[in-house]
């Protein structure tokens, strides 16, 4: 028993310098003028449930790498530029007789970081999409589900590009 506190407590001392060094607080997350220009469509909740993800996902993932901090003048604003969804949504469901639950198609995101310096302007720019390439793939999906991979996909993508810098 004495080994595993002595273990976690020297996990504990060298986590600590790696939090020092964060250097990322999260600034704005918004929709991009394409997926904007389909709030009507899909409903303000399914896109704004969307942003509080994307948020939430890239906020874990800096976290889990130690990239993020409370008070560092750097920041990351996040654009979700557009996402298809693989169902309808309750929106298109309420507007569109036609479709059913049974619709599907290909869905996914794409997603911009702007990280800004110190002074506030940006100094790099990182892009991710990922969609479905099969059609067949969104069968067995929900309303969500390849955008929110295309989230998971982009934080791990963009806390890859911040460690490399």
């Amino acid at each position: 028993m004495r080994w595993i506190l002595s273990l976690l407590s020297l996990l504990l001392l060298t986590a600590t310098p790696a939090a020092a060094q964060a250097g990322y607080t999260l600034g704005e997350v918004e929709a991009g003028e394409d997926l904007a220009g389909k709030v009507q469509e899909y409903g303000q909740q399914d896109v704004e449930r969307l942003l509080d993800e994307l948020h939430d996902a890239v906020a874990l993932e800096l976290d889990a790498r130690g990239l993020r901090a409370g008070e560092d003048p750097r920041r990351i604003d996040l654009v979700l530029l557009d996402a298809e969804p693989n169902r309808p949504t309750f929106r298109q469901l309420s507007r569109n007789p036609g479709l059913s639950m049974q619709s599907f198609s290909r869905g996914g995101a794409r997603i911009e970081a702007q990280i800004r310096g110190e002074d506030g302007q940006i100094v790099d720019r990182f892009e991710y999409d990922w969609y479905t390439r099969d059609i067949e793939d969104a069968f067995y999906r929900g309303v969500w589900t390849d955008a929110e991979r295309a989230i998971d996909r982009f934080a791990q993508a963009l806390a890859d590009h911040l460690q490399a810098q």
